[in-house]
């Protein structure tokens, strides 16, 4: 990097001003709240954004502010693609890289700016977490765009490196995807959270384009009249121009900036969910589900519910399969007699066991077929493990069961997604390796929430003298 003028020098510890004197930008206030967080030493920044509104240009503004910060500083940039990383954000770190004049042309590639051998900004691969690992420095940045669309491999990979007292993360994205990593990490309480909404950016709010290639008033009216509809004041919505509108999931991702928990990609919306957790008491039959670990990476997950009241689940790290069976025995011997239990692979050990031990098992095979106690579906189930999600959502939405409040079995009901088979005639769930892919864990708590459950009906089926909500 070329020396900059003396006036300039100041301007290098805040990237506010960097922006402006350095890159002749002028940030709008919700980017400058961005960038004064960095610039007052906060490590760990999420920026959840409507579209249009320069998200990218502020992190290439970021990843540049970084470089000219130290002679040792590394820059780690990624995104959800090699076309949105060679594209969208490189290029606009090669646009103003170019433009601010301090940094010698020759130095500034596709995907790279090399300016000495501890002082670099480079794009990693969002499909090779090799390529993420074994970057140290006494500064760093990683930069990521499109963060929802990031692998969990990648992302971990990325933050593993990021050892250093003086090393930043910021992640920007849209709000479209609750099973990705910064849903959970903004639930998390460990990061600096900003939103940004279309409705609070310049050309929005005074009509005249002041900032060019971003969102308009014309278009977020545009798009307004597409994705939503006017509403009275009182049934909610938000103001815009004349009128209250409605928040609808796309005006909520794409202009608003918010997460969208009525509705999704999943079969069980996340608002039904969350809802559950203010259902009244009732009182009724004691059950367990057991999501018995297939390996040394998950659990053997124990789901108990006490009527139609979740309790917090009992989690076990084991592979001995009697200690497994052991603690489902002290459950029945508190009155939860009806066990449920994945009897898939290793799941059949522990039946076996608790058979020896004298105990009434329910054993479930995920792929047997369904029992039919939907007689509503407009299509066939296809198997037990998708009667079983069926099942609590249709118990979620009629507002019978409270489940437990945990983040993580929330998410993993959240994230199951519905699909037909090849002719159309039956409903089928995804792969469980689909969520194991984009949750980065197995979908253990759901699994076992549903078995206990779907161990209840199976037990009420058999003529047993069972409440079932």
């Amino acid at each position: 990097m070329k020396e900059l003028p003396a006036e300039a020098h100041a301007s290098l510890q805040d990237p506010l001003v960097f922006a402006r004197d350095v890159l002749g930008l002028e940030a709008w206030h919700l980017f400058d709240e961005v960038f004064s967080l960095l610039g007052r030493g906060e490590r760990r920044i999420l920026v959840r954004s409507a579209n249009g509104v320069g998200k990218t240009t502020a992190l290439a503004v970021l990843c540049l502010w970084k470089l000219s910060q130290s002679e040792e500083c590394i820059v780690l940039t990624t995104s959800s693609s090699h076309e949105q990383l060679r594209r969208n954000l490189w290029g606009e770190i090669r646009r103003l890289a170019r433009r601010s004049g301090h940094i010698d042309p020759k130095s500034i590639k596709t995907q790279s700016i090399v300016l000495g051998e501890k002082r670099y900004a480079i794009g990693i691969s969002p499909s090779d977490a090799e390529n993420a690992q074994g970057y140290h420095a006494a500064s760093m940045l990683i930069a990521i765009d499109e963060a929802t669309g990031i692998e969990r491999d990648i992302m971990h990979a990325l933050l593993g490196t990021a050892t250093g007292t003086q090393t930043e993360i910021v992640m920007i994205y849209n709000p479209v995807a609750i099973d990705s990593f910064v849903y959970e990490a903004e639930r998390s309480g460990a990061w600096k959270i900003v939103t940004i909404s279309a409705l609070d950016h310049p050309n929005v709010i005074a009509g005249v384009n002041l900032t060019a290639g971003a969102v308009t008033r014309d278009s977020f009216e545009e798009r307004l009249a597409v994705w939503s509809f006017p509403v009275n004041e009182e049934d909610g919505g938000f103001a815009f121009g004349e009128n209250h509108w409605m928040r609808s999931p796309e005006t909520q991702k794409r202009l608003l900036g918010e997460w969208v928990e009525d509705t999704g990609d999943g079969q069980i919306p996340l608002a039904v969910i969350r809802r559950s957790l203010t259902v009244a008491e009732k009182s009724g039959t004691k059950c367990m589900g057991i999501d018995v670990g297939r390996s040394d990476r998950d659990a053997t997950v124990f789901a108990l519910f006490d009527g139609n009241v979740q309790l917090p689940f009992h989690i076990m790290y084991s592979r001995d399969l009697t200690r497994i069976a052991d603690k489902a025995a002290e459950f029945y011997a508190e009155g939860f007699e009806i066990i449920a239990i994945d009897d898939t692979g290793v799941g059949a050990g522990v039946t076996d066991v608790l058979k020896r031990q004298g105990l009434d098992v329910i054993p479930v095979n995920f792929a047997q077929a369904a029992k039919g106690f939907l007689r509503t579906a407009y299509r066939e189930l296809i198997n037990a493990r998708t009667e079983m999600y069926f099942l609590i959502d249709d118990e979620l939405k009629r507002g019978v069961i409270r489940l437990v409040d945990d983040d993580k079995l929330h998410q993993e009901l959240a994230s199951v997604k519905l699909k037909f088979t090849e002719n159309r005639a039956a409903y089928s769930l995804e792969p469980k390796e689909n969520i194991r892919s984009r949750l980065g864990r197995s979908s253990d708590r759901a699994d076992a929430t549903v078995l206990a459950r779907y161990g209840l009906r199976l037990a009420a089926m058999s003529k047993k003298n069972l409440l079932v909500v």
